[in-house]
């Protein structure tokens, strides 16, 4: 437990008092929260483990954070109604700042942190719609590949989690590569026919959904890709080169939509494998009101 009195300047406290006063912070509030220790434990509690202002989560979370002010600078996007219903991020500084439950870092230091957008301007923003709103992002390419005629396509352009599936107006925070990856890889199953494929995929799938934490789940593919395109945006890095991640889509073959960056090339794909090498998207849940 630190010893504040020892650790902190007294320019610091007088600086920390001033603006109390100026918030309307009296000496006799500070007389109460001395002689009810049980109510400056609620109120500490609060500031710790309750939802705060997106600003703290910034300055906690650093380049792994995008934000109203983040989607403004580089999209032109978020109208102010929009901005007064996302102010309070809700996970606390105790989430932030503890062990991952899935790779035992810090949290702040593994994960991503983003308001999600339903849409910019008029136009939804699905996975089509970031297709055209960014078919390049600097290095990175995404989405695309060749038919016969070499006319650029997408396999998934009448597919419903591409064009119908949104993020919600929302806060959230994901794991930034993936997790819980099967490294195994079975001949046999590999060459078994499509539709006995499809069953071992959703059992793989079953599989590493149920280890996960009871704090996460998976997310779908329009959430994981806007996390690597924004990680991308934010921080210039490729995060999950040359790794896959499982979500909870499932496209019209009946597979699992799996999202990764293959070189300078984010990928969405449809693989029909047995989960080799591939692992699952994580999503930290809201907490529980």
């Amino acid at each position: 437990m630190e010893n504040l009195v020892k650790e902190i300047p007294l320019s610091e406290v007088m600086a920390t008092l001033e603006l109390l006063g100026h918030l309307g912070v009296t000496r006799n509030t500070l007389t109460r929260l001395r002689v009810r220790p049980e109510l400056t434990k609620q109120l500490v509690k609060s500031m710790l483990r309750g939802p705060m202002f997106h600003k703290f989560a910034r300055d906690i979370m650093g380049k792994n954070f995008f934000g109203a002010e983040e989607w403004s600078y580089f999209y032109h996007e978020l109208r102010s109604k929009q901005r007064l219903e996302v102010t309070d991020f809700p996970w606390g500084e105790d989430v932030l700042n503890s062990a991952c439950l899935l790779c035992g870092k810090t949290v702040k230091d593994c994960h991503f942190a983003f308001l999600g957008l339903d849409r910019i301007g008029d136009k939804p923003l699905t996975i089509l719609g970031w297709q055209k709103l960014c078919p390049t992002l600097g290095d990175l390419n995404f989405f695309s590949s060749y038919d016969g005629h070499f006319k650029l396509i997408s396999w998934y352009a009448k597919e419903q989690f591409a064009t119908k599936i949104m993020t919600s107006l929302r806060w959230y925070l994901l794991h930034i590569v993936p997790v819980l990856k099967d490294t195994t890889y079975d001949q046999q199953k590999a060459r078994l026919p499509a539709e006995l494929r499809q069953d071992e995929q959703a059992r793989a799938y079953d599989q590493q959904k149920a280890r996960l934490p009871a704090e996460y789940e998976i997310p779908s593919a329009i959430t994981e890709v806007t996390k690597n395109l924004l990680v991308f945006r934010e921080t210039r890095n490729f995060m999950n080169l040359q790794q896959r991640a499982y979500c909870d889509d499932i496209t019209s073959r009946g597979y699992h939509v799996d999202v990764g960056i293959n070189e300078n090339t984010l990928v969405i794909g449809d693989m029909g494998s047995i989960n080799y090498g591939v692992g699952v998207a994580a999503s930290r849940k809201l907490p529980s009101a």
